[in-house]
């Protein structure tokens, strides 16, 4: 796939997330997710062959930009207790900066998973971000402390 049309796919999961987590899955419809980016309804059918295609696209790609700055915070040189308040700032900093990413995620994908069945079983469509989670808690519970953490 052309990088020109990567970057378009990626403006229609971007533009799609704010009116999923806005108006719910089933109120928005692939006309109104083409009408707000100014697209044709048949173009939007060159990126995405459905809604729940497009559903799914945004999740995996919510669980990749969270996945990535776990990561980060896996590999760093952290205490465990650094590592939570760094997890829990990176949170919160997402939930200000993209607050529709966080909403998708509570709103849409958890709210709706008869939409995910197909294409995202399990953890399918998270894997990434349940992976980076798993290693921070296996790690952690593997440093071990001798007295309890103070979270914040």
């Amino acid at each position: 796939m052309s990088s020109n049309k990567e970057k378009r796919k990626l403006e229609i999961i971007k533009g799609s997330l704010k009116l999923f987590a806005q108006n719910g899955f089933y109120v928005t419809t692939i006309p109104i997710i083409a009408k707000d980016l100014g697209m044709s309804v048949g173009n939007m059918y060159n990126y995405f062959k459905s809604k729940e295609e497009l559903a799914q696209e945004a999740l995996r790609f919510i669980s990749k930009y969270l996945a990535k700055d776990i990561r980060a915070v896996n590999e760093s040189n952290l205490t465990t207790e650094e590592k939570i308040r760094k997890i829990v700032a990176e949170y919160f900093k997402v939930a200000q900066n993209d607050p529709q990413m966080i909403e998708f995620f509570l709103r849409v994908y958890l709210s709706n998973r008869e939409v995910f069945k197909s294409g995202c079983e399990g953890m399918i469509c998270v894997n990434e971000f349940v992976t980076e989670i798993m290693i921070f808690f296996e790690e952690g519970g593997s440093q071990g402390r001798s007295k309890k953490p103070r979270l914040l």
